[in-house]
């Protein structure tokens, strides 16, 4: 077989191999974007399911602060707060339970904050009665205005991570404080 042969057949077998391989990747692709009928029946049974009773809407309800479980929670259209924090696990020890109106029904996409019992340790340990991000607890950070579990917990990592608060401003490095929530805490917040 002479060289200019065997380059042509190199070259068509690459070309063969190329097409093969892209009609594959294209059937694979086609074949993963199309549904099942009994894919299509288990969705509308979930779907179904969400509607609730009697076909009632389903809202969407956030609770933070001083419940066992905070988060998202989906509920009945019709649905209080009373059930939102059942739905949360209950109130936590340290929770100011009179705040809410627990029969006040709930709209979709609502934000329930419940509140800690006041604690004035923090303000007789210290006379300025700001917190001190830097020797603080998580659970003590989440005391704060706006600072909820989560961000409580980021501003420890942070600080493990990278050390002392040397400015009360560098608190806005941790993700999810910004100026606007810093405003809120400034008054409340020193770094010693």
């Amino acid at each position: 077989m002479n060289p200019g042969r065997k380059k042509d057949i190199l070259f068509y077998s690459i070309i063969f191999v190329l097409i093969a391989s892209m009609l594959a990747l294209l059937f694979w692709l086609r074949s993963a974007g199309t549904q099942s009928e009994e894919q299509v029946l288990a969705a509308n049974s979930e779907l179904k399911e969400k509607l609730g009773e009697g076909g009632t809407a389903i809202i969407s309800a956030t609770i933070e602060g001083a419940v066992i479980n905070p988060g998202t929670y989906y509920l009945n259209e019709g649905s209080n707060v009373g059930d939102l924090v059942d739905l949360a696990g209950g109130y936590r020890s340290d929770a100011e339970q009179n705040t809410l109106e627990e029969e006040a029904l709930l709209t979709d996409g609502q934000n329930i904050r419940v509140e800690k019992k006041e604690s004035n340790a923090a303000e007789q340990e210290d006379p300025d009665g700001k917190l001190d991000i830097n020797s603080a607890t998580a659970s003590q950070l989440d005391e704060l205005p706006g600072i909820g579990v989560t961000l409580a917990a980021r501003i420890v990592s942070y600080r493990d991570q990278y050390g002392k608060f040397t400015r009360i401003e560098e608190i806005m490095n941790v993700p999810g404080i910004g100026e606007t929530r810093y405003e809120s805490l400034k008054d409340y917040i020193k770094a010693e």
